[in-house]
């Protein structure tokens, strides 16, 4: 009895062929990259139409509540340094012994803007000598180990700044000097008052209109505000929006700081407040966020069905196209052809290889339409959204923006009072200079040790020295002197030289006994530092318009630009000048103002500040940035499906096209390697099986097998060796499961199967 083995059925073409190919998930997919951009352009087309759309309820203008808070904040470091001048004065006096309290009086009311002093007994503080407007001892703590500063509100009402230091053999020196808020031109037509208050809402100094006492509303918000920057907080507080007396709709803001001084821990226990009836920006109309938004939809479905049509869809026919192919179905299989270039190369080489292995003869059809290539679809789906960001910064925010007078009249009380700290210092720093020579013995023995303290007491200087008569520096602390060697006048006062290096040199002097002279150079930082309490970029120039100084970087003694001089010019005739107008390269807030007052006001300076409109926080500047913020995104969109669709799409395609193209010349000898395990890498396997088929015969249809070794290896084909009976070997025996061989033909293979 004979038994015959089972013959194993074998799989349907096509169904275990895609099984053993197996594609990757999301991020890979040929559909993938257009879904994933057009759901993220969606997404952003809805948040256009909130950010593009212009409308807010009506507010005060953000521009008006920071430029507020740089105004006290510059009002508060101004009061703050007069109570650190008055440290340094102290220490400066007492450096020096004296012989008497009388005589140690007598020299500190000589130095600085004292109102009075006393010197008390530590333990009892019983009265022992008192010069001046009398100082109460009741407001200084019962111990003081070191130089305390407290401010005291004086019986008509004004702000004084009590210091007080201890003293050899248990005595006590406390003086009194006056403060006040910088001089600044505030009021008008938004009734806005700049207010130095106690913790308790008490108003010590005021400048402006302050708050009538009917308005509870406005009185309420100060209480709250001082209490919080005596505190040590800052910030702002908004009232009821009410109708002013031109009708129009105001609401009262709030701005409040602490006072601080660096010689002193913590704060003064005051706060500089300020109050605003800035008008309401009325709600926009709304709606203009709709219609860039529609337009971006508009592109994203455009882009989305052109790759579809082009790219997308003709590369799933082809894949389930080559499947069929690769699995054995050359008879019933009809290719669709495609206007898609790179498919169309392709489906072409499977036409070739289901004719060639046994199917029917290659359909001729009608001369193929030159269809367009996967690039350019891609280059026009980019362009669209590229061009959409383009009319997006052309057309959106795009106008002129209106700056509010409320913050045009801001930027003048901060450069008034940057101005006016400027002059402070630069006088301060004449009277300490002038005290110092009045202490000075005149041996001289004692001006090198008391150099120290001076320049350490002071930020304002970067060296302090001691010239001879022929200007020869004979002692010095800071940094070298930058001052070329050249006596000075007679008289205390402030100058203004080119030193050996490119740069201005600013200082005061002194003379000293014996024909000395004592300098101290402004240090430029420090007076960047006071420039820079006004808004924008700053400068200050002398009387001839050249510019000694900037809060950026600038040229020593260059001109002043050519926009700016008109308003320099201007202020040095009298008040200072605030508008808007050209400036360096776009419209600004230009002000400018005259140091006035003291020895430095007699140098004719000026101080202009130029705000570019763009850096204010306007409406319109908001609404284009973000149109700014909106195109870029979609810019960057745009680059994401470009680049995802040609690295992991086209590019691979075009490589297994190429591959094609060499099948359909007849050239069978390069593997085709997968890139990737996606619908082309499925495409380039099909391929290469067809290939195979087509050197080693139509039996190689319906499985994969995966190429050895590497990409740039050669393609032999080997001549099969017939055996003879003599030499001929049992066949070796099958596995499980294995499909029977058949015989090898004697014959030479077809033209056709052989290969290249």
């Amino acid at each position: 009895m004979v038994v015959r083995a089972r013959r194993p059925r074998r799989p349907k073409p096509g169904h275990a062929l895609t099984d053993q190919l197996p594609e990757n998930g999301f991020p890979s997919g040929v559909s993938t990259p257009s879904i994933t951009v057009l759901l993220l352009l969606l997404l952003h087309a809805g948040l256009c139409a909130v950010l593009l759309d212009g409308q807010e309820a009506g507010a005060v203008s953000p521009a008006v509540t920071e430029s507020q808070q740089q105004l006290v904040q510059g009002a508060g470091s101004a009061i703050g340094a007069s109570a650190s001048q008055g440290i340094a004065d102290l220490e400066t006096v007492t450096d020096v012994p004296a012989d008497t309290p009388d005589e140690l009086l007598t020299r500190l009311l000589q130095t600085g803007n004292w109102r009075g002093a006393a010197v008390l007994d530590a333990a009892t503080r019983a009265l022992v000598a008192t010069r001046g407007e009398p100082v109460s001892g009741q407001s200084v703590p019962k111990t003081v180990t070191s130089t305390i500063v407290t401010p005291v509100v004086g019986a008509d009402g004004t702000l004084r700044v009590v210091v007080a230091t201890p003293l050899p053999g248990a005595k006590l020196l406390v003086a009194a000097r006056g403060s006040r808020l910088p001089d600044s031109t505030i009021g008008g037509d938004l009734r806005e008052a700049l207010l130095l208050t106690t913790s308790t809402g008490q108003v010590i100094d005021s400048r402006g209109t302050p708050p009538a006492t009917a308005d509870k509303d406005v009185n309420r918000l100060v209480e709250l505000a001082s209490a919080a920057g005596a505190d040590g907080e800052y910030g702002s507080l908004t009232g009821r929006a009410v109708t002013g007396p031109k009708g129009r709709t105001e609401q009262p803001t709030v701005v409040y700081t602490p006072v601080s001084s660096s010689r002193v821990n913590g704060t003064l226990g005051l706060a500089v407040v300020s109050v605003v009836h800035a008008p309401v920006v009325p709600a926009g109309p709304g709606g203009n966020g709709v219609v860039p938004a529609v337009a971006l939809v508009g592109v994203a479905l455009f882009g989305f069905l052109l790759i579809r049509r082009v790219l997308v869809n003709p590369t799933r026919r082809l894949r389930a196209d080559a499947l069929a192919i690769a699995g054995g179905k050359l008879m019933t299989t009809r290719l669709r052809r495609a206007r898609t270039r790179e498919v169309d190369r392709i489906a072409a080489a499977f036409e070739h290889c289901r004719s060639e292995l046994g199917g029917t003869p290659e359909r001729l059809e009608k001369p193929r339409r030159k269809g367009m290539g996967t690039v350019v679809a891609l280059g026009l789906t980019t362009g669209a959204v590229f061009a959409w960001s383009v009319g997006v910064l052309l057309t959106v925010g795009s106008g002129e923006v209106a700056v509010p007078d409320a913050v045009v009249a801001s930027a003048r009380n901060q450069t008034t009072a940057a101005t006016e700290a400027l002059r402070r210092s630069l006088n301060d720093g004449l009277a300490d200079l002038t005290s110092f020579a009045a202490l000075t013995g005149d041996d001289g023995t004692d001006v090198r040790s008391r150099l120290d303290g001076l320049f350490a007491g002071q930020s304002r200087y970067r060296g302090v020295y001691v010239i001879d008569q022929d200007g020869q520096v004979t002692a010095s602390v800071g940094r070298p002197p930058l001052r070329a060697a050249e006596p000075l006048p007679a008289q205390p006062g402030i100058l203004l030289r080119q030193g050996t290096a490119p740069v201005p040199v600013l200082f005061a002097y002194a003379p000293l006994p014996k024909g000395r002279t004592l300098v101290g150079e402004f240090d430029l930082d420090h007076i960047g530092r006071l420039l820079a309490r006004a808004p924008g970029s700053v400068q200050l120039v002398d009387n001839g318009l050249r510019t000694i100084a900037s809060t950026g970087g600038f040229i020593a003694f260059a001109d002043l630009g050519a926009e700016l001089r008109d308003s320099a010019i201007e202020a040095g005739k009298g008040d200072p000048v605030a508008r808007t107008q050209e400036g360096t390269g776009s419209r600004a807030v230009v002000v400018s103002a005259r140091l006035r007052g003291g020895v430095s006001g007699k140098l004719g300076w000026t101080v202009v500040a130029e705000q570019p409109v763009t850096d204010l926080a306007l409406p319109d500047n908001e609404l284009r940035r973000n149109a700014m913020v909106a195109a870029l995104v979609a810019a960057l969109l745009a680059l994401l499906l470009f680049g995802w669709q040609y690295l992991l799409v086209i590019r691979p395609l075009r490589r297994v096209a190429e591959a094609a193209d060499e099948i359909v010349a007849g050239r069978h000898g390069s593997v085709i390697y997968p890139q990737h395990q996606d619908q082309i890498g499925t495409i380039a396997s099909c391929l290469e099986i067809c290939r195979q088929a087509m050197t080693e015969g139509v039996r190689r249809l319906g499985g994969s097998r995966r190429p050895t070794g590497a990409a740039t290896d050669s393609t032999e084909l080997i001549a099969a060796v017939p055996a003879t009976p003599s030499t001929a070997k049992p066949a070796p025996r099958r596995r499980r499961g294995q499909a029977p061989t058949r015989p090898r033909s004697h014959q030479s293979p077809s033209p056709a199967r052989r290969g290249g």
